[in-house]
């Protein structure tokens, strides 16, 4: 990315999906389970195509609103599969879970 504003937002939303991921651990550690990290295609797939993006494109503001387009169809995906685990924390009476989660 060229523009400063978007670095940071970059790195801004690094942070809190490190913080996503930090709570699910405490999650399920709370339920006395090991969370395992698993490889998810549809991501993959979506990271592959925003580096496609910036593969294609030159440095510049082109370049920075292909970054934009794949950031947003990654945070689409993950507020989906967030939602889902808040989802079924609470289907399973897991309330403080999905608290966490939410």
């Amino acid at each position: 990315a060229t523009s400063d504003e978007l670095v940071t937002a970059l790195e801004d939303h690094l942070a809190q999906t490190e913080g996503h991921v930090e709570r699910l651990e405490q999650v399920f550690e709370s339920l006395g389970k090991k969370a395992v990290a698993k490889k998810c295609d549809a991501m993959d797939g979506l990271i592959k195509e925003g580096e496609g993006i910036m593969e294609e494109t030159e440095l510049g503001v082109v370049r920075d609103a292909g970054i934009i387009a794949a950031s947003q169809k990654i945070e689409h995906y993950e507020i989906a599969t967030y939602g889902t685990l808040a989802a079924f924390a609470r289907i399973v009476q897991q309330a403080k879970a999905a608290q966490k989660s939410s």
